[in-house]
């Protein structure tokens, strides 16, 4: 079981290294380390995980779910 804090510094953190990858979904070079398609995927789901805002709003709400984003 994590607590509300590890489980806001995950999503946070799978987050910023998943955006870390997406100046590699450009270019055209067929050698690429990783796949475009992955990096592809990867953006989608990116458009479902929550932003610090939404992460705020909800800890204020719901504290036994999400702890207050840091930093």
């Amino acid at each position: 079981m994590t607590t509300t804090a590890e489980r806001t510094r995950a999503v946070l953190g799978m987050a910023k290294s998943a955006r870390a990858l997406a100046p590699y979904a450009h270019g055209d070079s067929a050698n690429a380390l990783v796949p475009r398609e992955l990096l592809q995927e990867i953006q989608g789901w990116l458009r479902h995980y929550p932003s610090r805002t939404e992460l705020s709003i909800t800890a204020r709400e719901c504290p036994g779910l999400w702890a207050p984003p840091g930093g």
